[in-house]
């Protein structure tokens, strides 16, 4: 009787263990302050998961690989991504986003963790193999951190220009049913592009984004979860050619990577010329409502428009 009590409270830790195991995901945050550490926050699905299979394996000693094993294996990965989906799911319930990349990271973790606890059993030129592979689902699972970082160091050199549309810029985005769209006024084959001669900015023959918007509240765009320091300068910038003969407005918002938090925001209205204007903003303003040395949003938009329409930008730098 005494056996039986004790392999059935061994039994009993094992399953709360486990049950811990899956809740970690559901309480454990990291900041995501920054693209940065809001791609390592997604990237930590990878490693729980790894811990997550390694301590069920361990714990539940789970045997070798072997065909006589096979459906235990499925059976561990089947219920391992089954708990990953069921993370997400009560997560959409508690005030966290709900995906199918986090998903998939689960399966990354999964599969390192398979690897890994294999290697144990086997020897030489498999365990090498083995080894290796988990290090690759691993890394897999850290590409987007390491791509936000790379990407920070290019934000931070292509400064004092934010964007010129002649080359890429990052996080191009439409908001409130803005669409956008860089084209380039030197090309002259219009039958391909007829769009692109429809405005004539004298003296700009470079890429320029096409701000295309419908009737609605603020329909525009910009850039968004770009996290950037604009410390150091004085003047925000922008070329704008409003492509009608009456005058329009041209509505400005930036904000940090604390609004989500404090809610605070840089709106501002600005006129616009028939034709090309240029819209220069004193960040000692801006600063007011936006910590400087994070800024994650940049956007233009139109200011309720009852019709369809566009606007043109270029040069967006700061001085």
């Amino acid at each position: 009787m005494c056996g039986g009590g004790g392999a059935g409270l061994r039994l009993m830790l094992k399953v709360w263990l486990l049950a811990f195991l899956c809740a970690v995901p559901l309480w454990l945050y990291i900041p995501a302050s920054t693209p940065f550490w809001e791609a390592l926050n997604n990237s930590a699905h990878a490693v729980l998961f790894f811990v997550m299979g390694l301590s069920v394996a361990v714990i539940f000693e789970l045997p070798r690989p072997s065909q006589k094993s096979a459906l235990i294996w499925l059976a561990f990965v089947f219920l391992l991504l089954t708990a990953g989906i069921a993370i997400e799911v009560v997560q959409s319930f508690i005030g966290r986003s709900a995906t199918v990349s986090d998903v998939l990271l689960d399966a990354l973790g999964i599969g390192a963790a398979l690897c890994t606890y294999w290697a144990v059993y086997v020897r030489g030129y498999w365990r090498v193999l083995l080894c290796s592979v988990a290090l690759v689902l691993l890394a897999i699972a850290f590409a987007g951190p390491a791509h936000a970082l790379l990407k920070a160091a290019q934000l931070k050199q292509q400064l004092p220009i934010v964007c010129n549309f002649d080359t890429a810029c990052p996080n191009l985005s439409g908001s409130d049913g803005g669409q956008l769209d860089v084209i380039n006024l030197s090309v002259s084959n219009t039958s391909i592009h007829p769009e692109q001669h429809a405005i004539v900015w004298r003296g700009n023959k470079s890429s320029i984004l096409r701000v295309g918007y419908r009737a609605g509240a603020f329909p525009g765009g910009g850039f968004d979860r770009v996290t950037v320091s604009w410390q150091g300068y004085n003047t925000l910038c922008t070329e704008v050619y409003w492509p009608y003969l009456t005058a329009g407005q041209l509505g400005v918002h930036i904000h940090d990577q604390d609004f989500s938090k404090t809610r605070q925001k840089f709106d501002r209205a600005y006129a616009l010329e028939a034709g090309a204007n240029q819209v220069c903003i004193a960040l000692s303003e801006v600063a007011k409502f936006v910590d400087l040395a994070g800024v994650k949003t940049l956007m233009y938009y139109s200011i309720r428009p009852i019709t369809a329409g566009e606007f043109y930008l270029d040069n967006i730098h700061l001085r």
